[in-house]
């Protein structure tokens, strides 16, 4: 019939003809069917973000981890804190690997299904929480897995309600969504403040302008406003540790744990016994070939700032000019090493950088060059990364710093070499050749690994951890 509309339910029903005589009535039957459907879905998510309220309010302590770097350390040592006060926790971390740890510190890596495979999402706070209550726990630590200001404040809001905000420390990464001023920055962590909680702050190297950010977030949200420092005693007790533990972690770490009830000798008798992050790894120092390695591993550290200090405290920590004489383990938390002028350093040993790229964070690529600047790198060794773009980004940082400190003679370009092989032997002997050793002799190598840890890092990382005796002697300093 001409003019008579003909009315298809596509995709459901492709090619399918519902009516064709254009009744008005039946149309009005479609609308309703989605409304109805509509309404019952709605429902069905009211019904379970209520559910969900519920779960959270039995459980009385809820704490959010956030920061540029850390968390990930910071939550596993509040909840081995809070363990040891005799406080059934729960905890999950999702920085080198995502972890549920159960009460009794035993670990259990989170299988994602589905698109979640690929990329995690907040909805999986839902999942833990249910975890958590369905076994009558008293406290959950997660580490924030958001870096976007819309996404924090969701998860802050409507999936975690946390009575405790951590924020570990405010450094530039995540430029593209953080913003490149450490202002920005904080006013992106700032959304994971509680609402009518309080808020533990780490508080080394922060300026006012940092600070107000969290002050009038903390105003805004009526939430108790704690700003954290590490003082001496903090810095000697990371000594205790087998692994590199930052001071200002432990002190926010204890903090918190105070705050929650656990005496501090307590809690910290339960940190000694938790395991550190499979993204930390103490530095390591071994014979290859006749010539001295060390090695630091600072893939999980992503930041410039974070990775230097990591950078320092290695060699603080294999350097026994620098080490306490009545210290029992190498101490990761020795900054006054760090100053040593490079006269003083030994000069005969090469530096070379091994930096891991990913293509999802583009503008780490633009770290390169104050990376191997601040470590003095002789080489640099690039993986998922094209050599001749390296060489484009580290050039152009050295010869605008030394436009700026007038020193363009004294800078010495690194070598810059792309990699693929992520075997620690092939490694080794590309960096050997880099730094022309044509004999066995004294003369040693400093590797600093950064960047980021997933995919060839944690081959990387792994490689030389498997490295068998008979190839290398390996001590790890700190705790064999």
């Amino acid at each position: 019939m001409e003019g008579v509309p003909k009315v298809y339910l596509w995709p459901f029903f492709p090619g399918r003809r519902v009516f064709a005589k254009g009744s008005f009535g039946d149309f009005q039957h479609v609308i309703y069917v989605v409304l109805a459907v509509s309404a019952a879905l709605a429902a069905v998510a009211i019904v379970e973000y209520w559910s969900h309220k519920r779960r959270l309010k039995a459980i009385p302590i809820r704490i959010l981890v956030n920061g540029t770097r850390g968390k990930s350390t910071v939550t596993r040592l509040i909840a081995a804190g809070l363990a040891a006060g005799e406080l059934r926790t729960y905890a999950k971390t999702t920085g080198s690997a995502a972890l549920l740890i159960r009460p009794d510190l035993q670990e259990e890596r989170i299988r994602r299904r589905g698109a979640a495979k690929r990329r995690a999402s907040i909805m999986e706070h839902r999942w833990f929480v249910g975890e958590a209550y369905n076994d009558r726990a008293q406290a959950i630590v997660a580490e924030c897995m958001a870096i976007r200001p819309e996404t924090i404040r969701t998860l802050e809001t409507r999936l975690s309600h946390s009575t405790i905000g951590v924020i570990t420390n405010v450094r530039l990464d995540h430029m593209d969504t953080m913003g490149t001023e450490l202002a920005s920055v904080a006013e992106v962590l700032a959304e994971s403040v509680p609402e009518k909680g309080r808020c533990f702050v780490g508080s080394k190297g922060m300026d006012e302008s940092v600070e107000s950010v969290f002050a009038q977030k903390a105003a805004r949200r009526g939430a108790e406003l704690c700003l954290v420092g590490s003082d001496e005693e903090t810095r000697l007790l990371c000594g205790e540790f087998s692994y590199p533990v930052f001071a200002q972690n432990l002190a926010l770490a204890l903090a918190v744990c105070g705050a929650c009830g656990v005496p501090r000798e307590l809690a910290l008798r339960g940190m000694h016994g938790v395991a550190p992050d499979p993204g930390v790894r103490p530095p390591l120092e071994f014979m290859w070939c006749g010539i001295m390695i060390r090695l630091v591993n600072a893939f999980a550290a992503n930041d410039v700032q974070s990775t230097l200090e990591m950078w320092h405290s290695g060699e603080a920590s294999t350097d026994t000019s620098c080490a306490r004489p009545d210290a029992s383990h190498a101490a990761p938390c020795l900054p006054d090493c760090s100053d040593k002028p490079d006269a003083v350093r030994e000069t005969h040993r090469f530096r070379a950088l091994v930096f891991n790229h990913r293509e999802d964070r583009a503008w780490r690529a633009f770290q390169l060059g104050e990376i191997a600047m601040g470590m003095g790198a002789d080489a640099i060794l690039v993986y998922c990364l094209n050599e001749r773009l390296a060489r484009r980004t580290v050039r152009s940082y050295y010869r605008k710093s030394g436009l700026q400190r007038e020193e363009i003679g004294a800078l010495s370009i690194p070598v810059i070499h792309a990699m693929q092989s992520t075997d620690a032997g092939t490694l080794l002997e590309t960096i050997r050749n880099l730094a022309g050793f044509d004999a066995v002799g004294s003369t040693g190598i400093d590797i600093l690994c950064a960047g980021n840890i997933k995919g060839p890092g944690l081959a990387l990382t792994k490689s030389f951890a498997a490295m068998s005796p008979c190839g290398a002697e390996k001590i790890f300093l700190g705790g064999a």
